[in-house]
């Protein structure tokens, strides 16, 4: 009986390592009433493939719109080729540090690659602007929504998100 007990206590904490560790945002995925939402702190292509792995062939039925941001220094092209394997729209966004790959950058490198990149503003726009997009985008069930990008836009899309209805 003891050791039931503590299999099962062993079980319960690993159950719960991200919230009681703290560490959130890898593949972290979000059961909203509007939508299915996955954050991820990935942030450059390596991460971004392993995160978009999930979305690709097979089962994978992709996403109906990925939310966007990065710092100034990443492959930001790279990235986007990537995104644009799972998602055929992804919105734009800038969060609020200086070190952050401005809108006008990531819809011109989008642009550049033949993409569907649309301006979001900021991380909170960008959430909403997906929305709308991916609401439109669904055929029955509720939407798919990735938000990708750095840990900046992840931390700042978790607390729009829970601050959204």
């Amino acid at each position: 009986r003891r050791d039931r007990t503590a299999g099962f206590a062993v079980l319960r904490g690993l159950e719960r390592v991200s919230r009681n560790a703290g560490l959130r945002c890898r593949l972290e995925e979000l059961r909203l009433p509007w939508a299915d939402v996955t954050v991820d702190v990935a942030h450059n292509p390596d991460g971004i493939r392993v995160a978009t792995e999930a979305y690709r062939g097979g089962a994978g039925r992709g996403v109906e719109v990925a939310v966007f941001g990065a710092m100034k220094e990443k492959d930001v092209p790279g990235i986007l080729r990537l995104l644009k394997n799972v998602s055929r729209v992804v919105v734009a966004v800038r969060p609020h540090t200086t070190r952050a790959a401005t809108v006008r950058t990531i819809v011109q490198a989008g642009k550049a690659l033949g993409m569907t990149v649309l301006p979001g503003g900021s991380v909170k726009q960008g959430i909403r602007a997906a929305r709308k997009i991916a609401g439109g985008a669904t055929r029955g069930g509720k939407p798919r929504i990735l938000i990708i990008g750095s840990h900046y836009v992840a931390g700042e899309a978790l607390l729009a998100l829970e601050k959204t209805p």
